[in-house]
């Protein structure tokens, strides 16, 4: 929905939808995400592959607000990344359902 990038949600359910039910156990990982400046999406940016930059400031990441984003529709929050070095895995979850 918001192109290329590292995708990170608040909510483990949002997180839940991108992980293969494999033998009743999920998978999460646990990152520290380096949003620095978030441009606050409220339309769809499905071929971006870097954060836009509107009149003049650039961002760093994207921001997909609950409510606000993709017309109103966006169910949960999603923070978007484009440079794979803002994100830091620190945990690996297994989750057995």
């Amino acid at each position: 929905l918001y192109g290329a990038g590292t995708y990170a949600a608040d909510y483990s359910c949002k997180a839940m939808q991108y992980t293969p039910d494999q033998d009743k156990i999920r998978v999460f990982v646990i990152c520290r995400v380096l949003m620095g400046s978030a441009y606050p999406c409220t339309q769809l940016l499905p071929y971006y592959k870097e954060p836009p930059e509107v009149n003049g400031k650039v961002f760093d990441s994207v921001h997909a607000e609950e409510g606000v984003s993709n017309n109103g529709q966006q169910i949960h929050n999603e923070y978007v990344t484009y440079d794979p070095d803002q994100v830091y895995p620190e945990y690996i979850v297994f989750i057995k359902l």
